[in-house]
């Protein structure tokens, strides 16, 4: 692996670390606090990316007086949404310990959907049919949001499969918004792997053939998986 490479990967594991230790600290705080409970105001909410993607969310805000100045906007793993009871349970934890949370689908939610249509064409996307690499932009119009709300700085928590979409963006934009990447349940180290060229291949055939949708079975795997050159 190459020194800036190993050096990239350094930096998020350091920044994800601090991260987590800040939940950690809020935690412990919360935990002594005699308060009472904490309000929580829940809301669908959405957005729009710059190629026209409609992403759909939920925003849970605590109570102005107990608000931090940074949100956390969490992005969802393989085959799931914004609204799995874990990730609700979870943003609503974070919501009542001051902590804005945004939990937010990308064009890569569930295993499949209809992400949008151009003219008569069908644009696929979920874990079987979307292009994980252009979740940036769907990442970007969610820090946009969050900067709307008056948010100036967010963590992105990435959980499981959706550690790759936070770390991509934040390799690919180095956005000054980013305060700190949370990689849960993720691997860290790069993926060395190669596309095998006989699946290739076949996904090249059956876009030829029009067969676009069609998925390439991937020997050895329980699932199967598209090779998502269709777009």
């Amino acid at each position: 692996m190459p020194d800036q490479s190993r050096s990239l990967i350094g930096r998020i594991v350091t920044v994800a670390a601090a991260a987590l230790l800040v939940f950690h600290v809020q935690d412990l705080a919360a935990q002594s606090d005699k308060r009472g409970p904490v309000d929580v105001t829940e809301e669908l909410v959405h957005v729009q990316t710059k190629d026209d993607i409609s992403d759909s969310g939920a925003l849970f805000v605590p109570p102005k007086e107990v608000t931090k100045p940074i949100a956390v906007i969490w992005i969802p793993g393989w085959g799931v949404n914004f609204y799995f009871p874990t990730y609700v349970e979870i943003a609503r934890a974070l919501a009542k310990r001051g902590y804005t949370t945004i939990t937010a689908n990308t064009r890569m939610h569930d295993i499949g959907n209809v992400e949008a249509w151009r003219g008569e064409k069908r644009i696929r996307g979920g874990g079987y049919w979307g292009v994980p690499s252009e979740q940036t932009q769907d990442l970007a119009a969610w820090i946009d949001f969050a900067q709307r709300l008056g948010f100036s700085r967010v963590i992105l928590v990435g959980h499981s499969d959706g550690w790759g979409a936070v770390r991509r963006y934040q390799w690919q934009t180095q956005d000054a918004r980013v305060a700190g990447l949370v990689v849960a349940s993720g691997p860290i180290e790069a993926d060395a792997g190669v596309p095998d060229p006989d699946q290739i291949a076949q996904a090249r055939k059956m876009m030829a053939d029009g067969q676009p949708d069609d998925l390439v079975i991937i020997p050895k795997r329980s699932s199967h998986r598209s090779l998502v050159l269709q777009h």
